[in-house]
């Protein structure tokens, strides 16, 4: 069984200056046009051959007030959240309790596009679910996961996906554990997880003295595979985004 890397919430203050960044570091950068637009925040994908992407998020003022990642963009733009694709958001959720992780509220996301009709289930195990907010949320595709995702355009630099996530946390073995449990993995020996073939997870202690998810636990760097030169304007700054692994 595998749970790949669905996408990371990638908090930017200037939706079009993080597009126009993106662009000029090699990305195609994408939109969705969805019937009904949700107030408060505007998107943009950086969609990857292997089903992941990127979810360049800014909110409006009242967005970010209302918005449980509202005080992480407060601090610093970056990594916000994550998830993970499951097959059932039920049956992780009972994994989950079976472990003792503490559960958040379980969503219905839906939505129309041109094409068709896109639906999920999303269920809150990290920020905003109470407990430990180093884990991702859970995302079950219920319709549409190719219209929910837009189609991968071909990137300039050569990213063909996310080979892995650094994630922040108070026990980084136990988080590492807790998310082995929610996707119905096996458990890891230490606080590195493969999610999929390819994509990996490493867990760090926290840093008390940082921004953001560094301090209070979550997301806070993405590593991406067919890529290796640097990339102007985002490698070493607060977006987190880095070259690694060749193609």
């Amino acid at each position: 069984m595998t749970t790949p890397i669905d996408h990371i919430v990638l908090l930017v203050h200037d939706l079009a200056a993080a597009t126009a960044t993106f662009q000029a570091a090699g990305f195609s950068v994408l939109s969705r046009k969805d019937a009904t637009q949700k107030g408060g925040a505007s998107y943009r994908f950086v969609c990857f051959a292997d089903g992941s992407y990127l979810l360049l998020t800014a909110f409006t003022p009242e967005g970010a007030a209302s918005h449980r990642l509202g005080p992480i963009l407060a601090e610093t733009e970056g990594p916000g959240d994550w998830s993970l694709t499951v097959p059932s958001v039920d049956k992780a959720s009972a994994f989950g309790a079976a472990a003792g992780v503490t559960l958040g509220a379980t969503h219905d996301v839906a939505n129309d596009v041109e094409s068709g009709h896109w639906a999920l289930r999303l269920l809150l195990t990290g920020i905003g679910a109470g407990g430990d907010d180093a884990l991702p949320f859970l995302i079950e595709d219920v319709q549409g996961r190719t219209l929910r995702i837009p189609t991968p355009v071909p990137h300039a630099n050569g990213a063909t996906g996310i080979a892995e996530l650094t994630i922040a946390a108070a026990d980084p073995e136990g988080s590492a554990h807790r998310v082995a449990a929610l996707a119905g993995l096996p458990q890891p020996p230490g606080a590195r997880l493969t999610v999929a073939p390819g994509q990996s997870l490493r867990f760090v202690p926290l840093d008390p003295q940082g921004l953001g998810t560094a301090r209070t636990g979550g997301c806070t760097g993405i590593r991406l595979s067919g890529v290796t030169a640097p990339l102007a304007g985002i490698e070493g700054s607060a977006l987190r985004v880095t070259a690694g692994v060749p193609a």
